[in-house]
This record gives structure tokens, C-alpha cells and sequence, in this order.
């Protein structure tokens, strides 16, 4: 054969294999396009790209509204238990020295302030007598504490205690 039609035909098949190749890539390239423009479309199959932007900052959008309103709920739950009760401190204890048992107590029952109440039972042989006492930030509200009653407080405020009771 002549090697003047030779070298066109080499040069002819290279170009097609360099041809083929460079179709190849395009066509992985493009595959991973469609597949990222199916991504950014949230899964739908758009094929354009603006509508597909246009999606993801609708979607953003609505979830930045979902968000704003979880966090004024969030806000007004706080609001909510903010006076409920949240700290417990219960002392029992013997309030007479014939007594056994530990069957007196008290017991504190307060919110995220220290505010409250403080309950507090002496049970004697005969009968069992209860009071009831008021607690603003920690404090009794109503006069002064019994020992007892400040113990239980105490456990109540504070955050270490899991089960808040002292014999």
C-alpha cells in the first residue's frame, strides 16, 4: 500500500479514537451535570437549571419560616413552664426523739426561680400535723424556716441532685 494513503488513514483512525474519547468524557460529564441538576431540584427532574435554583431558595425560604416559627413556640414554651414546678427537695427526718422511722418531713416544691412552696408534715404518735409555707427566690416568704425546711430548698435548688432527698 502506498504511504501516501497510509499516513491519512492512521491520522483519520487516531482522530476518531481521540474523538471517541473526548465524546466519552463529555458524555461522564454530563451525566454528572443531570445528576447534580436532579440534586439541586430536590429530586425532581428538572432540566433547567434556573428553575432548579429557583426550588432550592423556595424551599429555603419555607424553612426559614418553619424555623422562625418553632423558635417563638420554643419561646412561648419557655414562658410556660417558667412558673411550673421544676425543683423538688424532699428532708425526712425524726421530729421527736421517742420517734423512729423518719416519718416527718419536708418537702420543697419549686420553679426555675426558687418560688414556691415548702410543705412540711410532723407526725407525732397520735396525730400528724401539716404546714404549708410560701418560698420566693429561695427564701420563705412567710417568717422564718425550720432547719429542715431550708435543707429541703436547698436540695430543690440545686442542679446536682437528681433525687432530692436527705434522711
Amino acid at each position: 500500500m502506498d504511504q501516501s494513503v497510509t499516513i491519512p488513514l492512521v491520522v483519520a483512525a487516531i482522530l476518531a479514537i481521540a474523538s471517541l474519547a473526548v465524546a466519552g468524557f463529555a458524555l461522564v460529564r454530563l451525566n454528572r451535570i443531570q445528576n447534580r441538576l436532579v440534586l439541586l431540584s430536590g429530586g425532581r427532574n428538572e432540566s433547567d437549571f434556573v428553575e432548579a435554583v429557583a426550588f432550592q431558595v423556595e424551599t429555603t425560604q419555607n424553612l426559614g419560616q418553619i424555623v422562625a416559627a418553632l423558635d417563638t413556640r420554643v419561646g412561648q414554651l419557655r414562658n410556660a413552664i417558667a412558673g411550673a414546678v421544676q425543683r423538688v427537695g424532699v428532708v425526712r427526718y425524726d421530729a421527736f426523739a421517742d420517734m423512729g422511722g423518719h416519718l416527718s418531713f419536708s418537702a420543697a416544691f419549686l420553679d426555675e426561680n426558687g418560688t414556691g412552696l415548702v410543705l412540711t408534715c410532723i407526725n407525732g404518735r397520735t396525730d400528724s400535723r401539716i404546714y404549708a409555707k410560701g418560698v420566693k427566690t429561695g427564701r420563705g416568704e412567710d417568717g422564718p424556716l425550720s432547719e429542715e425546711e431550708n435543707a429541703a430548698i436547698a436540695l430543690a435548688m440545686d442542679p446536682e441532685h437528681v433525687h432530692h432527698e436527705m434522711v
